[in-house]
């Protein structure tokens, strides 16, 4: 449920936001609609399934960070600012190493392509992150779940929910700085909005596949 500050915000026409505020704003609907076919948070999710959405994310972030580390040899200003210390790949291998599972393989050259087509210019690509840095505020959410439905640690298998744990405030705020940098550019804005919709599409048809 939206806050009473949130709910203002976005009832505010898009252009007068911040662009945090604006992402937020015009991504709800997409937002909830991968929340609701994800439905992590049901009370007969299993192991299994917690096994296999690892794998999935695996599968994805491989395929993404490799081009998140083309963009940054292109001289990406946004790719750099993820690609530094905040790479999900390791935390998904070591929580399925940890759980005994192979590591999702997508590779996917189809997926590879949308992501080169998609997020070439870095305003698209901040939507992007906007949308991958803010699951990880959702991550921690359900990191409590996991770690109390499958008595899981950091160390045994919930590393990627975990997170930036004590960090992900910080980190987020860190972003949100990044992002404002471009309040004022109508431009950047429009595409980074695009990006972010284009992000939460890829997002639920790689994460929801049957």
């Amino acid at each position: 449920m939206l806050s009473s500050m949130e709910s203002d915000c976005e009832d505010a026409p898009v252009a007068t936001l911040s662009l945090r505020d604006a992402l937020r704003a015009a991504t709800r609907a997409e937002h909830d609609d991968i929340e609701n076919r994800m439905n992590l948070a049901r009370e007969d999710y299993t192991r299994e399934e917690y096994g296999q959405l690892l794998q999935r994310y695996h599968a994805f972030y491989e395929v993404f960070e490799a081009f998140l580390s083309e963009r940054v040899r292109a001289s990406s200003r946004v790719a750099d600012f993820y690609y530094r210390d905040r790479r999900k790949v390791p935390w998904l291998e070591s929580d399925l190493h940890a759980l005994g599972l192979p590591r999702g393989s997508l590779r996917d050259a189809a997926l590879a392509d949308d992501l080169r087509e998609q997020f070439a210019d870095d305003a698209r690509l901040l939507g992007a992150l906007y949308v991958v840095e803010g699951s990880m505020l959702g991550g921690a959410v359900l990191a409590k779940q996991f770690k109390r439905r499958f008595e899981l640690t950091a160390q045994s298998g919930l590393q990627f929910f975990t997170g930036y744990g004590a960090d992900t405030k910080a980190r987020w705020m860190d972003l949100q700085q990044l992002l404002s940098q471009y309040d004022d550019d109508a431009r950047a804005r429009s595409e980074a909005i695009e990006g972010a919709r284009r992000m939460f599409q890829l997002f639920g048809q790689h994460l929801t596949a049957s």
